[in-house]
């Protein structure tokens, strides 16, 4: 790719994640739950190592209640930045939400030791 249709690209990321940021609220609740996610997945799409993308919709995810799809993200947060606390505060989280409290106290140590 030309380093101008490159530039192109990565505008298009930052500013697709900027909108997606802009419609969830200072507690990070989710306004738009749908289109967040097809904001987040189409960054992903055009960034495929856009970790905050992830972690976002990973957020989007765990707010629907799906939290299968909440573990996947922040996973591959996790594959992708192996020291990102928020990552392993989250999937924490989320495992305490299924009731897995082994892996829900795995992650949240491992957070806890990242800080």
């Amino acid at each position: 790719m030309d380093p101008y249709h490159r530039a192109c690209r990565v505008a298009l990321v930052l500013l697709l994640a900027a909108f997606a940021h802009a419609i969830t609220d200072q507690d990070n609740h989710v306004l738009l739950a749908s289109d967040n996610i097809a904001i987040y997945t189409e960054t992903i799409r055009l960034d495929p190592n856009n970790v905050s993308a992830y972690q976002q919709r990973g957020a989007v995810y765990y707010w629907k209640g799906e939290y299968d799809k909440a573990i996947e993200d922040y996973t591959e947060v996790i594959r992708l930045g192996p020291n990102y606390a928020l990552a392993y505060r989250s999937l924490g989280i989320t495992y305490r939400k299924k009731g897995d409290l082994q892996k829900a106290n795995s992650d949240l140590n491992k957070a806890n030791s990242l800080r």
